[in-house]
């Protein structure tokens, strides 16, 4: 699918972001010399080849410790995108928000628990036991957000080394793949999943025209995430610019006059002109 104009901007914002982070590490690394060893390779290179040397680490308590709280702080930052992107690709097809919540939160957790078992054997096995101990289970929606779950993973490695460099070059190309592959649908990544005995179809295309499409966007999109069973943006045959189109599945207990009442609700500051017509809406 091609990029809407929502889509794109939500594409200049993301750029926007890593932008910021870098200036921001920038100035840190500039006028906080000392603090330049997590924003380098320094530690992965000390990791390999000197560990006792890393162990003893020439800089006070207080440095390292604000490199401990810059490694967790980073591993939020540079996971945030991430969450950005598997919401945006998956946004037609309801995306999992229990995988976001486990995206940001994960890197955080990771980092801390490598920046209290590094070098150390004793720890690490202590909490090998633990983790056999606590079982976790969960099934996701999709297989594929499991790609996401093991990046959370790397960044949080990545951090707790204070490897931070590494973190976002690992941020940076993964969102970078994603969206290219979600922008191009190479492989037909994310694409609104068939439904047994449904053969994938819609009930028909649901046409809102406005006087501010955007505005009218931030409204009605949220809510046909949580009244439709699924949906995807649609071009009208018409062309309008003041109209937005979707394709809709409807739930059972939203009809199309709860789901055209609740879009006027939200939009009550708005002057809506909404219209359905039945029918997958493939021919147009």
């Amino acid at each position: 699918m091609s990029a809407s104009r929502n889509d794109r901007g939500s594409l200049i914002r993301l750029a926007i972001y890593y932008l910021l982070l870098l200036a921001a590490g920038f100035v840190l690394v500039r006028f906080f010399p000392q603090l330049h060893q997590p924003f380098s390779f320094g530690r992965l290179e000390d990791l390999a080849g000197a560990p006792a040397e890393f162990r003893a680490a020439p800089q006070g308590v207080g440095i390292r410790t604000v490199g401990a709280v810059l490694s967790m702080i980073g591993a939020l930052v540079l996971v945030v995108p991430v969450a950005w992107v598997y919401m945006l690709t998956k946004r037609a097809q309801r995306y999992d928000p229990s995988v976001v919540q486990t995206v940001i939160m994960l890197p955080i957790a990771v980092a801390g628990i490598v920046m209290i078992v590094q070098n150390s054997i004793a720890l690490a096995f202590s909490l090998a036991g633990i983790v056999a101990a606590v079982r976790f289970r969960n099934t996701l929606k999709d297989t594929k957000d499991a790609v996401y779950v093991f990046l959370a993973i790397g960044i949080g490695l990545a951090a707790g080394v204070q490897a931070l460099t590494l973190a976002l070059v690992m941020s940076l190309i993964f969102n970078l793949v994603v969206l290219g592959l979600w922008h191009f649908n190479v492989g037909d990544i994310y694409t609104v999943p068939a439904v047994p005995g449904e053969q994938n179809s819609f009930d028909g295309v649901l046409s809102i025209r406005a006087q501010s499409p955007e505005a009218a966007r931030k409204v009605v999109e949220p809510v046909l995430e949580e009244a439709t069973k699924r949906w995807r943006p649609h071009s009208p045959a018409s062309g309008e610019d003041r109209t937005l189109a979707y394709r809709v599945r409807l739930k059972k207990r939203t009809p199309i006059p709860v789901l055209v009442q609740l879009i006027r609700d939200r939009a009550a500051d708005q002057h809506l002109e909404i219209a359905f017509q039945p029918g997958d809406g493939e021919s147009s």
